[in-house]
């Protein structure tokens, strides 16, 4: 969208210039096409199918960034660049893009690397924010915007002396709600989901964990060798083959979880939870947003060997 706009407003776009990276972008396109497979999207491949497909969309993405920093630089006279997170005393601009043919108010999510970041608008005017500790005492910066049609508005993050960093607090072993204008959520004292209210309607549920042993095909492989009629028998459980030791799975964890709530109605609210050393999950409401938002970091070095997680 930003390519084609640049190209229709006509400054500077020569017909070298369009061509080189119009190809820059064809190159996003054919990622984008290879990495459409079901495989790739499920994960279901195998693990060096996995990584191939993991190069592939990092090249296209910085053959993609290419070509949108080059096209925000004809549109609007200034220079850009891409980062991750905000470490600078000097104004950084964050430029939101709106590719859609209506107006979207959203909330805007940055990687920051303190608790002091301030965002501001195009009259310095500071805009409110919120700053919290994400997966492993990591920090993102929350604000609201509202983005006209095919349009964009311009940001400054900076340091400042306001801290935004919403403290947690912990909830271990006691009930607690988060709520916003459309959504009530109760969590009951073992740290999980146990209903949800919607226009005076609860729906009683407990979301929660648990995992699969997987199949090693080890046990019966002497029976299987003689009995070799029946295929299949000695199959292990992994890509493209589910199949665990038995039916049904094992709860990650049968006591009450860890579990901190931060942030208030009005804004965004979250609530963190650990399950094990190696699966976590943040809960999230936004203000004025109908949907809950569940976010799940699984694995790590103490990620065991032989199981299969699934979230119910």
């Amino acid at each position: 969208m930003l390519f084609t706009l640049a190209n229709l407003y006509g400054i500077g776009f020569s017909n070298d210039f369009a061509k080189l990276k119009y190809s820059e972008l064809l190159k996003l396109k054919n990622v984008v096409g290879d990495t459409s497979h079901h495989d790739t999207i499920t994960g279901t491949s195998k693990e060096y199918v996995n990584d191939d497909y993991e190069k592939l969309l990092i090249k296209g993405q910085e053959s993609g960034h290419d070509v949108m920093i080059s096209s925000l630089e004809k549109l609007i006279p200034t220079k850009f660049m891409l980062y991750d997170n905000i470490i600078t005393e000097n104004y950084k601009p964050i430029v939101i893009y709106n590719s859609l043919a209506w107006n979207r108010k959203e909330y805007i999510r940055l990687q920051v690397d303190k608790e002091n970041i301030c965002i501001f608008d195009h009259s310095g005017k500071i805009i409110k924010s919120q700053i919290f500790e994400t997966f492993h005492q990591k920090y993102e910066l929350y604000f609201e915007t509202n983005i006209p049609a095919l349009g964009y508005r311009t940001y400054f993050a900076k340091r400042c002396d306001h801290n935004n960093f919403i403290k947690p607090k912990e909830m271990n072993g006691k009930e607690f709600y988060i709520e916003n204008e459309f959504l009530k959520i109760k969590f009951c004292n073992n740290g999980r989901m146990c209903s949800i209210l919607q226009q005076n309607e609860e729906m009683q549920l407990q979301q929660d964990m648990k995992y699969y042993t997987s199949y090693d095909g080890i046990k019966y492989f002497i029976k299987s060798f003689f009995n070799r009629k029946k295929k299949g028998f000695d199959q292990k459980s992994g890509k493209y083959i589910f199949r665990p030791s038995k039916d049904y799975p094992d709860p990650l964890n049968s006591e009450s979880i860890t579990c901190k709530v931060s942030g208030e109605k009005g804004g965004v609210i979250q609530v963190y939870q650990e399950f094990s050393p190696y699966a976590f999950q943040i809960i999230r409401l936004y203000e004025g947003k109908n949907f809950i938002e569940i976010e799940h970091l699984i694995g790590n070095e103490n990620f065991p060997m032989n199981r299969e997680l699934i979230t119910r």
